[in-house]
């Protein structure tokens, strides 16, 4: 029997929704996506979502938006997509690098919790699909008022005790990239929230800078 990673699944449903959005002559952020804003933003769970070209752009527009200084400290993994831990590189900021559960492929919460005093802010991924425990990072988060991102672009559809990841901590990302559950004419991403004040910031971000 042959398993693909990854295959095109789509048929007359998705070749209407193009067809509509050629037919409108508007070819930039218009009706029908943000009808796909709303949509994604209730099936998540989350007051907010904002596309974006990519799942990487997301991460950066996400982590862009806590206004964080130069040089703040970041926790992440240290094993992982390259997405992640990017746009702390990218933004001047200082990761912190902590190891990784081999059991799960995700971050080691033990080390979130040791280091998590000294950081501003934490992304990390719910690897292949695979969810990190949120109860026990919500609680230290809280008490250190540390904002969270999750980067479940390996994730849409992923639950905990049915509760969609992305709508656990501060941000989430998505990813639409073709080896991903969905896609978004081969690309895309999108980014959910619970805070007006940090979607704002995403959209002008992703529109005008």
């Amino acid at each position: 029997m042959r398993i693909d990673f990854a295959r095109c699944s789509f048929g007359q449903e998705e070749k209407d929704a193009v067809n509509r959005v050629l037919q409108t002559n508007w070819l930039a952020s218009g009706l029908e996506n943000e009808a796909f804003e709303k949509e994604f933003a209730e099936y998540v769970g989350t007051n907010y979502s904002i596309s974006v070209n990519s799942g990487s752009s997301a991460n950066l527009l996400a982590i862009s938006s806590l206004e964080l200084n130069r040089a703040d400290k970041v926790l992440t993994s240290a094993c992982g997509f390259p997405a992640t831990l990017g746009p702390i590189l990218h933004l001047g900021l200082q990761p912190v690098l902590v190891d990784y559960d081999l059991s799960t492929h995700n971050i080691e919460i033990q080390q979130i919790i040791d280091n998590i005093p000294k950081v501003k802010a934490i992304i990390f991924a719910h690897t292949l699909g695979n969810p990190i425990d949120m109860t026990t990072i919500l609680k230290v988060a809280e008490k250190y008022g540390v904002p969270i991102n999750e980067d479940a672009c390996e994730a849409v559809g992923t639950k905990i005790n049915g509760r969609s990841v992305g709508s656990f901590g501060t941000l989430g990302t998505f990813s639409f990239y073709p080896a991903h559950q969905m896609t978004a004419l081969g690309g895309g991403g999108m980014i959910t929230t619970n805070d007006e004040k940090l979607m704002k910031r995403i959209k002008s971000l992703r529109d005008w800078e």
